[in-house]
């Protein structure tokens, strides 16, 4: 599997379209890590990473299984934001695979596979988490 491939039908998804999950967050996704110094990162945003996968293959076909989990931080002191970030996103990306374009794959299936997580980070902001599942066979 080639991440470069989903890393840009994730990100061309989130905010190549008009969505209210990115109109929140304002363009602020990104891939692992916020790259903005700590005292410039503007609240809130979201960042995405590939967690774990595997590859199956029948007698004709092979199939990539991507576990990506997506974080949104918010310095809100309620979670009552980050909660409904949380939902924006999950409108937008869970079973999104007529939306999510790869060239050398057809995406079978998006589901999430895990409840949210909600917890306070070090510093006192709202961390939101949750994984999904991409199910992807080689064309």
């Amino acid at each position: 599997m080639k991440l470069d491939q989903l890393k840009s039908a994730v990100i061309g998804l989130v905010l190549g379209t008009t969505n209210d999950f990115n109109t929140a967050i304002a363009g602020e996704f990104y891939y692992v890590e916020n790259p903005l110094d700590y005292d410039k990162v503007k609240y809130p945003y979201g960042v995405y990473q590939f967690v774990s996968g595997s590859v199956d293959r029948d007698t004709a076909t092979k199939f990539d299984e991507i576990i990506m989990q997506v974080t949104i931080y918010d310095d809100n002191s309620s979670s009552s934001n980050v909660t409904a970030l949380g939902n924006k996103f999950d409108a937008l990306f869970d079973e999104c695979e007529a939306s999510l374009t790869l060239t050398n794959y057809i995406v079978l299936g998006v589901d999430q596979i895990s409840e949210p997580r909600e917890m306070k980070t070090l510093n006192g902001n709202w961390q939101w988490s949750k994984d999904y599942k991409i199910q992807l066979q080689r064309n």
